[in-house]
């Protein structure tokens, strides 16, 4: 009879009941990952089975109302469990010194609280990720610190192990709401918090400069210094060069011309020295650059210098020459002059260059209803109207988007360099680089030449 299946139940059941309440119970813990995964308690075959596979649907988790075949797919997955559950009994009988026990462990339930909220369930609906590669993800999952961290199912009789190995902190999130334990870490690890916030990011991260009563409290709630660093303040203890280079660039998107300056003193606070300094800054810049558009090589109309003017004047973060595919799902090749927070501006003048025809306003109106779309206002100038009222509107709504200090939004080569410039001989690395850039671009256009 085949246990993966209803009807082979049903036969097992009335072949033999004992034998069949002995199958799902060798099944374990795995029958509770089943309810986990669907919402409904497989245990309830012990007092009855269904007519049908789709009695039991309703009382799946309701992502899973519409897909009728997938109670046939899970009594499947219930009839693999008491295969797997009767043939380790089987292996122990025969030789108990081989048999590893298979009960239910932290790590089997973090695994299962990891599938839950991480997506993989949808995908496996999906058809994206086979079953079989759940259950070998959860029976080989081995957690570490910040897995322990963000569980909420440690149990009370797990929890002295870890806290001397990982700090108490570690249980927070399996601790009842408002427990005197959580009241206790939560008010300890405010006190830490406000000492770490009020130390700059130099003293951070050498832990000599610490108070030491703090420094005590950051290993007994973190289990080690640079932890609690991370876990409070959102940085690595021991910053890469890379992580100092960031905020350096941060500094030049937040603070514009004045950035530079702060920037430079940022990376010689760490260590930098000049020459190498000038050369990050350089990197930094063309990176800024690229993503705002400033160095985009399109012409512009007079008029439109004039707006850039009066958005350079008002000290307001902006990008200029923004394809409209970077904001919304379209095909159309269209850029836009400008994009100051929420706001597109698009400029047209009769000086600009482009035929003012049907076609043009056409553009201008598509354009229009893609920004909507996109849930950006428009704000159409023209020298004709007034229109400094709604641009000092939409100046006051500007703000710097998060994508804007992710680097990684830049060319892979440009991201080489960068990381050559923190590198020891990097003076020669980056000629090299460059040297190589230049026979592969001349390499290119003969290419092309010769086709």
């Amino acid at each position: 009879m085949d246990l993966k299946t209803l009807d082979g139940l049903k036969q097992l059941r009335a072949k033999d009941e004992n034998e069949f309440h002995h199958a799902l119970d060798a099944t374990g813990d795995r029958m509770n990952f089943l309810k986990l995964v669907y919402g409904y308690d497989f245990w309830h075959f012990h007092e009855k089975l269904p007519d049908h596979e789709l009695d039991i649907l309703p009382e799946f988790f309701e992502m899973y109302h519409d897909i009728p075949e997938e109670p046939t797919r899970a009594i499947a997955w219930l009839g693999e469990y008491i295969e797997r559950g009767l043939n380790l009994e089987k292996a122990m009988e025969e030789n108990p010194l081989d048999w590893n026990s298979d009960e239910p462990v932290l790590s089997k339930r973090i695994a299962t609280e990891i599938i839950q909220r991480s997506g993989y369930l949808d995908n496996y609906l999906l058809g994206l990720i086979a079953k079989q590669r759940l259950v070998d993800f959860r029976e080989n999952f081995e957690p570490g610190r910040n897995d322990y961290y963000k569980s909420s199912i440690i149990m009370p009789k797990e929890f002295s192990s870890l806290m001397q190995k990982h700090g108490k902190m570690v249980v927070f999130n399996s601790l009842r709401p408002g427990e005197e334990l959580q009241r206790k870490l939560l008010a300890k690890k405010d006190m830490l918090a406000e000492y770490l916030l009020s130390l700059n990011i130099v003293e951070r991260i050498h832990p000599n400069e610490m108070n030491q009563q703090m420094r005590r409290l950051a290993i007994e709630l973190y289990g080690r210094t640079e932890c609690a660093v991370k876990d409070i303040c959102g940085h690595s203890f021991t910053l890469s060069s890379i992580d100092i280079i960031e905020d350096a660039y941060k500094l030049i998107m937040d603070n514009g011309p004045e950035g530079i300056a702060l920037a430079s003193d940022h990376l010689s606070l760490h260590k930098f020295n000049q020459a190498k300094i000038n050369r990050i800054i350089t990197s930094l810049l063309e990176r800024s650059d690229e993503y705002r558009g400033f160095s985009s090589n399109v012409n512009t109309s007079r008029f439109e210098l004039q707006i850039e003017s009066m958005l350079q004047s008002g000290g307001v973060f902006y990008r200029r020459q923004v394809p409209y595919n970077q904001i919304t799902r379209t095909n159309r090749r269209y850029i836009m002059d400008f994009l100051v927070g929420d706001t597109i501006i698009e400029v047209t003048d009769d000086s600009d260059g482009f035929i003012h025809d049907l076609a043009y306003f056409a553009t201008l109106q598509e354009k229009t209803l893609l920004a909507k779309q996109a849930g950006y206002n428009i704000l159409v100038i023209t020298p004709h109207e007034e229109f400094h009222s709604q641009l000092k509107e939409a100046m006051q709504r500007s703000y710097t988007p998060k994508e804007a200090y992710d680097m990684g939004t830049f060319s892979v080569d440009n991201t080489e360099l960068l990381r050559l410039a923190t590198e020891k001989n990097s003076a020669r690395n980056i000629q090299q680089r460059i040297n190589t850039h230049f026979v592969n671009n001349v390499y290119m256009i003969g290419h092309i030449k010769a086709a």
